[in-house]
């Protein structure tokens, strides 16, 4: 909760909140902020001042006028009470205080916290005036300042009422930006905090529909079983690249890697056996590869890895270190190994389809080559031409 301000726009004055948002690490990501208008607070101190010059306000901590019976305004939260008058009141809370006011007038006021604001309410009255509702009498003063201290007493209340459902609607908020949307949003009543509240509840209304379509968005476009991206989506995400890659002129290369003797193992160990080593190769291509990088889950055993801007010979050394750590892991069921095909665009197609086409043929080149191993596209054709080219060129 921050200090209260003189907001320009409002032509009142206001409290700002915030609640701030982490990350699962801790880290600040931002916060959930709002404004109060103090309209209602400068209503009810209004209706509590005297009707004569007698005044009713509100302070801070270090004696700031926040808001006045009399007039609030921009200029009334630059005022600040004497030093020594606003520690005479703090010290003797509850108590009357006689002091000089700022126009030279001799008062009697009295001050009642407002805790959970970090504020104070003070009641004061002209020495003359409050002997004259006396009568001129000790009791009658005294009696007069009881009625003043009520006042003050009245706003400190009206500061709780105030802030306490502040404070619930706080502890909400900080659930909320935690990622709970399933907290209950507590009702606040009417005016600014009710306000306030609705709209938040509102907030919250749309955070929950937003994360129902996220959910589904992600589903539409994920594997179920191993989190990956599914093959409709890998598919999109290849034809953009194509297209941006094609305009800017810029390589990139996939990777099609198949697990190795898949179906034997799935039959030894059961689907829940299979399902479970499936999923750890899924984690580990995923922290093999960047996260500009996209991979899927194709079907069946098969992933495919779209590495951005990677040459092939890039695309190689990432499939190496796949094939390696795969074959280091440690399954359930024992060791497992895969075959990875690797392609570039545009050398190896100019198209998904053609991209795909390369790298399985060169995974299947890797699977007759003896498993457990990485294969570039189009190498073996590549170096007949060259071979064909120096023949030619000795003749």
């Amino acid at each position: 909760m921050g200090e209260a301000y003189w907001d320009a726009g409002l032509g009142k004055a206001a409290l700002a909140l915030a609640v701030p948002i982490r990350q699962a690490d801790g880290r600040y990501a931002g916060a959930l902020m709002a404004k109060l208008n103090l309209r209602a607070a400068a209503d009810i101190l209004q209706r509590l001042a005297p009707a004569d010059s007698g005044d009713v306000y509100l302070i801070n901590e270090q004696g700031r006028l926040i808001l006045r019976a009399r007039s609030s305004s921009a200029d009334v939260m630059r005022t600040k009470l004497p030093p020594v008058t606003a520690q005479a009141l703090i010290d003797r809370e509850g108590a009357t205080v006689e002091y000089k006011r700022a126009d030279g007038r001799d008062v009697i006021g009295t001050l009642r916290r407002v805790p959970a604001l970090r504020w104070a309410a003070v009641v004061e009255m002209p020495r003359a005036q409050a002997l004259r509702r006396a009568g001129g009498s000790g009791s009658g003063v005294g009696l007069t300042l009881v009625l003043l201290l009520a006042g003050a007493g009245l706003v400190a209340y009206v500061g709780l009422l105030m802030v306490r459902p502040l404070e619930r609607l706080a502890g909400v908020a900080a659930k909320v930006a935690a990622g709970d949307l399933s907290v209950e949003i507590p009702s606040a009543g009417r005016g600014e905090v009710g306000t306030l509240t609705q709209v938040f509840k509102s907030l919250v209304a749309r955070l929950r529909e937003r994360e129902g379509q996220g959910e589904l968005e992600r589903l539409s476009v994920t594997d179920a079983l191993t989190g990956l991206y599914n093959r409709r989506h890998l598919m999109g995400t290849l034809a953009n690249e194509v297209q941006r890659s094609r305009r800017l002129r810029r390589t990139f290369s996939v990777l099609l890697a198949d697990v190795d003797h898949f179906k034997q193992y799935n039959d030894s160990h059961g689907h829940l056996g299979g399902d479970a080593a499936l999923v750890k190769v899924a984690e580990i291509l995923r922290k093999m590869t960047r996260g500009v990088d996209s991979v899927a889950r194709y079907g069946g055993e098969e992933f495919v890895v779209m590495l951005i801007e990677a040459p092939i010979a890039t695309a190689a050394a990432v499939g190496e270190r796949i094939r390696a750590r795969v074959a280091a892991e440690e399954f359930s069921g024992g060791k497992m190994t895969v075959s990875v095909g690797a392609a570039e665009y545009p050398t190896h197609g100019d198209t998904p389809e053609e991209l795909i086409a390369s790298a399985d043929a060169a995974m299947y080149e890797a699977k007759s080559g003896g498993r457990d191993r990485v294969v570039v596209a189009g190498r073996r054709a590549d170096l007949e031409k060259e071979g064909k080219r120096r023949r030619k060129g000795e003749a």
